[in-house]
């Protein structure tokens, strides 16, 4: 059996330490097997990875859900702000209707979505000074990576956004064609020398959504493949522990009640209102057109199940 996999995250930071063990323990269960990991976009970036899959040049990619909208665009149904809560409520997504639904959307592309890892679901925005309130962003350049419905949060607030992958988003910085990126608590901790100031957006999940490409996937043996679910399955529990463990750690080191000291500084709710009313009607619309057929149906899916799991 061989199996390429790529990922858009370095070796060091949790999916790339379990993409790289699952590798591993995967070529050792299968004896004469050959599985090959790319972390950091070293062989295709997310979309193109999906792309080379869909052509039967690529096995596997563990691909960020908010940079494949463009091709399984159901994927926005996650992506809308101030639904979400608590870091619970993120870890319990996959196993709701909008998990499978999510599943089922993928294996119209041609994917089987085997499982589930987690990004930090604290999302927000790395800048040099504090972005606080509505009235900051006016005349900022930001960093994107989800070209949907981000770009329209960055333009609402009236900032001029800028999608572009991660590895360029510190030399932009440093240069000046950004001021400022969206990103997760999770990337934004190694960055920190370079933008400080992390202001945080509520809870907005997303995922790491492992992924192979259906041809490949239903000519291995039923045996090879309960191996791989098997070993998939420990590789994300231990993507998802080591993931959470590095968050409440950042938290801890680096959180601040007094937005004009560097860290990580979470919005209360009082804080978050304005934004919410600036944002969720419009992101609403345009996330049900950009998915187009079904769109409606995605996003009720996503706004019932922040109402089943409130309190989680």
């Amino acid at each position: 059996m061989n199996m390429r996999i790529t990922t858009d995250t370095p070796d060091v930071m949790p999916q790339g330490l379990a993409a790289t063990w699952f590798a591993e323990e995967l070529t050792r269960r299968i004896p004469g097997s050959e599985v090959k990991v790319f972390n950091a976009s070293s062989l295709y970036n997310n979309a193109d990875s999906l792309e080379a899959m869909q052509a039967g040049t690529l096995e596997a990619c563990w691909a960020t859900t908010s940079k494949i909208s463009g091709i399984i665009p159901e994927v926005l149904s996650l992506r809308m702000p101030a639904l979400f809560s608590n870091y619970a409520q993120a870890l319990l997504i996959p196993k709701t209707d909008l998990g499978a639904y999510l599943e089922d959307a993928a294996g119209e592309q041609g994917f089987v979505w085997l499982d589930w890892g987690v990004l930090s679901p604290y999302i927000g925005v790395g800048a040099k000074e504090r972005i606080l309130e509505i009235e900051d962003w006016p005349g900022k350049k930001v960093r994107c990576y989800e070209k949907a419905l981000q770009t329209l949060q960055t333009d609402l607030v009236g900032a001029s956004p800028i999608v572009m992958p991660w590895g360029e988003f510190v030399p932009s910085v440093q240069s000046g064609v950004v001021d400022a990126g969206f990103t997760s608590l999770s990337s934004w901790g190694p960055v920190k020398e370079t933008v400080p100031y992390f202001t945080c957006f509520g809870m907005v999940p997303d995922y790491y959504a492992f992924l192979v490409a259906d041809e490949w996937w239903i000519g291995l043996s039923p045996v090879t493949q309960k191996v791989i679910v098997e070993v998939l399955g420990e590789a994300c529990d231990m993507q998802q522990k080591n993931q959470y463990a590095s968050d409440m750690k950042k938290l801890a080191e680096l959180a601040t009640t007094d937005p004009t000291k560097p860290g990580v500084y979470l919005l209360s709710a009082e804080e978050l209102e304005p934004y919410k009313e600036l944002w969720l009607e419009k992101v609403r619309e345009k996330a049900i057109e950009t998915i187009g057929a079904g769109g409606e149906q995605a996003i009720e899916l996503a706004i019932a199940t922040s109402e089943e799991l409130a309190g989680r």
